[in-house]
């Protein structure tokens, strides 16, 4: 017989039920103890938790990549629950469902920034010259990630918003192109990146646009010759891209005032440049002056 079933053994009443013990004892202060019977360095690892994760990163103790691993995985979760503004500006919020992508671009940027840049913006800039190659290898990683994570959240998003998100953009790149700061060019080489990232979430609907064009497209340019239609199709862009970018503006919306394709020139300066382009190409095309009313 076992000692729980030995009817030798004296027996002493327990008057808890059996909840209340069971709850009494998972709440007696053992952690401790049993994590140190399970890990007799759990103790150890535990104090080289509190160093900085660059210090843990290059120490030469032997329980140093166990504790770098524990401080990870607290950054990360960190990441997680509690992300930087910049962050989801450029990501977005976490999605509810399928969160993967999200999920290693927040954790890898918040890494890096810990082990290379604490005191660094959250996304991190491009590593100066003469940087480490491990350095340069985690940061093309956490980059590659948060491209991964951005071109889907802006996939996600309507074209509307896309257009607007491009003109708050290009708007912040010239008001700081009139200004003189230490971070200057690098600011701008970063809003330059964010709308290259708009540009490609646009181009599959552009060129759905393109591949089955709108009666406004066909109204202005004509019908699509089969012998050369490279101008054609050159004009036909420049319209898509005008409406989809500039204006936020699909097919399914049907022609604009004025003229179908691409309206009224706009007062907006940023969005008159793309007027005009487009303009520019339809007067190509049909080798006269453009004639829409202002």
């Amino acid at each position: 017989p076992t000692i729980e079933t030995d009817p030798q053994l004296p027996r002493l009443p327990d008057p808890r039920t059996e909840i209340e013990a069971l709850t009494d004892n998972l709440t007696k202060p053992r952690q401790t103890e049993l994590a140190t019977i399970a890990e007799p360095a759990i103790a150890t690892i535990l104090q080289l938790t509190q160093e900085p994760l660059a210090q843990l990163a290059t120490s030469h103790h032997p329980l140093a990549p166990r504790a770098q691993t524990i401080v990870e995985t607290r950054i990360a979760h960190q990441a997680r629950h509690n992300p930087d503004p910049e962050i989801v500006n450029r990501i977005g919020p976490r999605p509810q469902t399928d969160s993967a992508a999200w999920d290693q671009a927040v954790e890898s940027a918040a890494i890096y920034r810990e082990r290379w840049n604490p005191d660094g913006p959250a996304i991190p800039p491009q590593p100066g010259v003469g940087q480490s190659r491990q350095q340069e290898s985690q940061f093309a990683k956490a980059e590659a990630r948060l491209d991964a994570a951005e071109h889907k959240f802006l996939a996600s998003l309507p074209t509307d918003e896309l257009a607007e998100r491009r003109a708050d953009l290009i708007a912040q790149a010239r008001q700081l192109s009139n200004t003189k700061s230490p971070e200057q060019d690098r600011i701008i080489s970063d809003i330059s990146t964010r709308v290259d990232a708009i540009d490609r979430a646009l181009a599959p609907r552009i060129n759905e646009a393109l591949a089955q064009p709108a009666d406004y497209l066909t109204n202005t340019l004509g019908p699509r010759p089969a012998a050369n239609p490279g101008r054609w199709d050159r004009a036909a862009r420049t319209i898509e891209t005008y409406r989809h970018a500039t204006l936020g503006t699909e097919p399914d919306q049907g022609p604009l005032p004025n003229n179908p394709a691409i309206g009224p020139k706009p007062s907006d300066p940023l969005q008159a440049e793309g007027w005009q382009a487009a303009a520019q190409r339809i007067q190509a095309l049909h080798s006269q002056p453009l004639r829409i009313a202002d």
